[in-house]
């Protein structure tokens, strides 16, 4: 890989970015530790996982096709960071 070029790079951020969306739906899914059943997430609670899913499957495409603007990686850092 040349210094200068991270597209590589960008797509396993948005493949692991993914990975951790999904798995973190999964994980709260099957949370034996709380007894409301099985799928006890609330609205507000999966809306948000929702939303991070279709962030990252978003960017993952747009890193994909090369629909990318210039400055995407730079929003993403952003995007990604805890507030």
């Amino acid at each position: 890989m040349k210094p200068n070029d991270f597209h590589a790079l960008d797509l396993d951020v948005a493949c692991a970015r993914i990975a951790l969306s999904l798995l973190t739906m999964l994980s709260l899914y099957v949370d034996p530790t709380t007894t409301g059943g099985l799928f006890h997430l609330t609205t507000v609670a999966l809306v948000t996982l929702l939303c991070h899913l279709t962030y990252s499957v978003s960017f993952y495409f747009a890193l994909r096709t090369g629909f990318a603007i210039r400055n995407l990686q730079a929003i993403s850092i952003v995007l990604d960071l805890p507030r």
